[in-house]
């Protein structure tokens, strides 16, 4: 029979409970769809390999890049600014959400679903700008949307913050 082990507990006076405090609340979960997913990983494998800091994925910024993919891919423009004016700075301010700095990238292109998200990161790394953008390490926050056009046309958004 194995070793048994036990504890004694020194007497001590009763105090009474102390009323626990709530955690703070936890962001919303946020379930991206399989591209969305893809493209997201990519980033931080990107940015792991360069040496920058993981992206955490904010759900604010989910809906303001999932809004401007869909935007686009409802109207049909291929844009940082749409039509009537609106963009991811824009969208952020309506929605509460404060940033020290931001940025976005933008990608569409019509490949599978299987090959798409990877193709626009190769645009992104390609592109100085929206390279940029993506090994910033002042940006700690991200958002990805991606939005079916009615043509098959695939819009993606990325949407960085740094707080």
């Amino acid at each position: 029979m194995p070793p048994t082990a036990t504890a004694t507990t020194p007497a001590v006076a009763a105090t009474p409970t102390p009323t626990p405090t709530p955690p703070p609340p936890t962001p919303a979960a946020v379930a991206l769809n399989s591209s969305e997913q893809e493209l997201f990983t990519l980033h931080n494998a990107e940015r792991a390999r360069a040496g920058a800091p993981a992206l955490a994925l904010d759900a604010t910024l989910v809906q303001v890049a999932r809004a401007r993919a869909a935007d686009m891919a409802r109207q049909g423009y291929f844009a940082h600014t749409s039509p009537s004016g609106e963009t991811a700075f824009s969208l952020m301010a309506s929605y509460g959400f404060a940033f020290a700095t931001a940025g976005e990238n933008i990608a569409r292109n019509n490949y599978t679903t299987a090959q798409s998200a990877g193709v626009a990161m190769t645009g992104f790394l390609n592109s100085p700008p929206h390279r940029a953008n993506l090994l910033d390490p002042n940006f700690d926050l991200a958002g990805v949307g991606m939005a079916l056009g009615a043509d098959g046309m695939k819009y993606f958004a990325v949407v960085f913050a740094g707080r």
